[in-house]
């Protein structure tokens, strides 16, 4: 995908997700996106996708950069504004693309003379750290989670490293889709240090316990380990690969999980997940999603 700019990618999938739920672009009200790694792509480069998504020119459009938790953030960023009134329709997630991550030159602003200069790599510069590779294979999609951009076929996953993606959720007060069903709704969200403390608060927030939920979609470093003292009788984790897996799209992989939760809720037995996400400085987000 590396012709493919972050832009092209998010844009993509706005389209196809508006299209697979019969709303059309004008009904949007917000767009939020997160991107950990925007050299390159222009000033607030959600604007971008959103006039070439086709929305409407009043919505508002803009960019939040939490590294790995980027597109959680945006998500949670676009529940407060339905929560407090200001919206009925808006999109959230986020947008990758280490494929067009551009070299920096920090000294040629004002002139480079003989010898050396540095050349800086953005994905490095301006990029989270990149996890370990996984030791697990790769996730394993559920239908209807994957659209396909180009020649590509949905399926084409590897190792851990740079990647290029974007992950989009639709957003709404009820009666937004209609008569049709809403894939899930959120219950609670959670900050704190460390993933542990962020699911804690999630779960205090939504008056839950562990026990409580079914599924968790983790993006941490310790990838299929369950956290301390969660034991056997706690909720399985990254059940489908989790992020890992997958190469590092990082402002688009805390959507990704989000998105593939709540794809996993849909099936017989599960009812409430968790995705959790770190933001590469010690914080980490945790929200919980329910299906109706």
């Amino acid at each position: 995908m590396k012709h493919l700019t972050a832009i092209d990618l998010a844009a993509g999938v706005v389209r196809g997700l508006l299209a697979q739920a019969g709303i059309g672009p004008a009904q949007v009200e917000e767009l939020i996106l997160g991107q950990a790694i925007p050299a390159g792509t222009g000033p607030n480069p959600a604007a971008e996708v959103a006039r070439s998504a086709g929305l409407n020119r009043h919505a508002a459009a803009f960019t939040v950069n939490r590294g790995n938790a980027s597109g959680l953030q945006a998500v949670i960023l676009a529940a407060r504004s339905i929560q407090g009134g200001e919206v009925t329709c808006g999109l959230a997630g986020g947008m990758e693309s280490s494929s067009s991550a551009p070299y920096l030159l920090p000294t040629a602003r004002w002139g480079t003379r003989m010898g050396a200069a540095p050349v800086l790599d953005a994905l490095l510069q301006d990029g989270p750290p990149p996890p370990p590779i996984s030791p697990t294979g790769p996730p394993q999609p559920m239908p209807g989670e994957i659209l396909p951009m180009g020649e590509l076929a949905g399926d084409e996953t590897g190792a851990a490293g740079p990647g290029d993606g974007a992950a989009i959720l639709l957003l709404g007060t009820p009666g937004v889709l209609g008569a049709r069903t809403p894939l899930a709704r959120i219950r609670a969200w959670g900050q704190g240090h460390g993933a542990q403390e962020a699911i804690q608060h999630a779960l205090d927030r939504a008056d839950l316990s562990l026990p409580d939920l079914d599924l968790v979609e983790g993006d941490w470093p310790w990838a299929g380990q369950s956290p301390a003292g969660w034991g056997a009788a706690g909720p399985r984790i990254n059940a489908r690969g989790g992020t890992l897996g997958l190469p590092h799209a990082a402002g688009a992989e805390a959507a990704r999980s989000l998105v593939a939760l709540t794809h996993q809720l849909r099936q017989p037995g599960f009812h409430r997940g968790l995705a959790v996400a770190l933001d590469g400085q010690g914080l980490a987000l945790a929200l919980i999603l329910e299906t109706p």
